[in-house]
This record gives structure tokens, C-alpha cells and sequence, in this order.
């Protein structure tokens, strides 16, 4: 795997998971549906420009995102107890894309950047958490002032 580092993509951020690797893809890479089969909407995902895989911040497990020209993740592949099955079920679905992958390396401060920036306006006036930071059943509602998660509500 490459450590080369490039300018990374947007952090892909779905259920805490953060991308670990990631390629950009040309069309010298081949796409082979019949061995990992993708789908969106049902219809079976195509050649794309972008992959990545991220990690479960919770669970460890890792995904496999494939992405548009803009990083957005049109299909993501999960369940992968290993960065490495996960980079294996990325070369199956595009052979040869275990040459291009890049470090995202994303440093513990560019995650909380990141996170204050997608949650952060929904932060909870009492606790002051925002929804990443609190269990998955927790909610949050809103209310005059802002939003109140459901522990202090």
C-alpha cells in the first residue's frame, strides 16, 4: 500500500466512520461487478472515479466506499473485520487499485474539525454533546434555544 501523501478527500463521515485509504481511479482501471456486486436503488453500481475505505470509529469494522467525481459515496460495502479484506474486496471489484492507494492519514485534530463542523450546530444546550458523542439511541429534538438531546430532555 502506498504512503505517499496527496491532498486527501473530503472525510467521509457515516455512522462515525472515517476514511483510512483511499485511490483515485482512471480508466485504466478495470471494473468487475461479477466478483463484488454493488447496488444502488437495485440497479448494479458501475466504473467509478473514487474508492475508499474508512473505519468504524465504535466497531473497527471496515467499509468500502465507492464514490462520484465530488468524494460523494454512491455504494458502500461494509462488514470487513480487516483494513486488509476490505483493500482485498476493493481489488476484486477494481483490479489493480491496490497500486493507487494513498494514506489518508487525518490527524485527531482534523476529525474534531470535522465533526464540530457537521454536528456541532446541533450541540445539546444543557450536556453541550454533540449527537456523535452520545449513544446511538439517544436523540435529539429541537427546541427555542437550539436542540436537547433526549438524556437531558
Amino acid at each position: 500500500m502506498k504512503t505517499e501523501r496527496k491532498t486527501p478527500p473530503p472525510i467521509i463521515c457515516t455512522n462515525d466512520r472515517f476514511v483510512v485509504l483511499y485511490a483515485n481511479l482512471d480508466k485504466s482501471i478495470p471494473h468487475r461487478p461479477a466478483t463484488v456486486h454493488l447496488y444502488v436503488a437495485g440497479k448494479e453500481l458501475g466504473w467509478m472515479p473514487h474508492v475508499a475505505i474508512a473505519e468504524d470509529a465504535a466497531t473497527g469494522m471496515f467499509s468500502l466506499y465507492v464514490c462520484d467525481r465530488k468524494w460523494k459515496p454512491i455504494g458502500i460495502g461494509g462488514g470487513c473485520a480487516t483494513l486488509e479484506e476490505a483493500a482485498a474486496r476493493a481489488d476484486k471489484l477494481y483490479p489493480g487499485v491496490s497500486t493507487l492507494w494513498i494514506e489518508a492519514s487525518f490527524t485527531d485534530e482534523d476529525v474534531e474539525r470535522f465533526r464540530e463542523e457537521q454536528f456541532g450546530k446541533h450541540r445539546c444546550v444543557i450536556c453541550r454533546k454533540r449527537p456523535d458523542e452520545v449513544l446511538s439511541d439517544v436523540t435529539f429534538k429541537s427546541v427555542h434555544d437550539g436542540w436537547i438531546c433526549s438524556n437531558c430532555g
